[in-house]
């Protein structure tokens, strides 16, 4: 599959008159640079109209400029430095039979959650409604998440973690499918969040990172967003939880 950024890498090389390859360009310079401008942002430094950089997105065959964004993110977290320095050794070829060895175990260890998707995709297509709940550091991958799904069901939410967040579980039904994204530290507001939506609806399911999964009791529904042998490092939990959206969407 073509990745993102060699997509824009191709429309940049157009017609240098072209809009989409004015707009492929600034994307593919700061992908490198670790810059993400906001689509106003960006439809100034083109001297183009937000409305242009929407049907310049769907043009890529994305539903507008904040999934073409996400993926743009998600991509340059894949590239990054951090990731390159973990792989190890010094030499080219030493980093790449790493690198692949990294992502054999990836792929290997993902396929003792192949039961839990499976369930999971089955419930969204019976549930009345799906509701997403997503920790901070996980609050982008959710929203392209919630973006996606909003793509095959009319009735997903996302719910905004917020002092009163706790409010929206409690309109939840047994016919609802609650969703949660769970990472990083201070998440008692999500613990709160889950202990209410657990007395309206057990169809639940978590994605969470390891440190994270004691602190919810339906462990035949938590999905595994760390891998031992690679760490908890964020860059590789966004990779893994990237691939679990991949293989949902597939399934749907």
């Amino acid at each position: 599959m073509e990745s993102l950024i060699h997509k824009i890498e191709k429309y940049k090389n157009y017609d240098d008159s072209k809009i989409q390859s004015i707009i492929s360009k600034v994307l593919y310079q700061n992908f490198f640079s670790g810059k993400f401008l906001t689509i106003k942002e960006l439809a100034e430094e083109c001297n183009v109209s937000e409305s242009t950089i929407t049907v310049y997105s769907k043009n890529l065959g994305y539903s507008g400029y904040r999934e073409l964004l996400i993926l743009l993110k998600m991509e340059n977290n894949f590239y990054n430095k951090t990731f390159q320095s973990e792989i190890g050794p010094k030499s080219d070829k030493e980093k790449i039979s790493n690198y692949r060895e990294i992502l054999n175990d990836f792929f290997n260890e993902q396929k003792n959650e192949d039961e839990k998707i499976i369930k999971l995709v089955a419930n969204m297509k019976k549930a009345n409604k799906i509701v997403i709940n997503s920790s901070y550091q996980l609050d982008d991958i959710a929203n392209y998440f919630k973006d996606l799904l909003s793509l095959k069901f009319d009735n997903v939410l996302k719910n905004e973690l917020k002092l009163y967040a706790y409010k929206n579980a409690q309109n939840l039904t047994e016919k609802d499918l609650a969703i949660f994204f769970v990472s990083g530290q201070d998440n008692e507001m999500m613990q709160y969040i889950f202990a209410v939506t657990k007395k309206m609806t057990k169809n639940i399911f978590i994605f969470s990172s390891r440190s994270q999964m004691e602190k919810f009791d339906m462990q035949e529904n938590v999905i595994n967003l760390d891998i031992p042998k690679l760490g908890s490092d964020n860059t590789y939990r966004r990779i893994i939880l990237d691939n679990y959206i991949s293989i949902i969407s597939l399934l749907l």
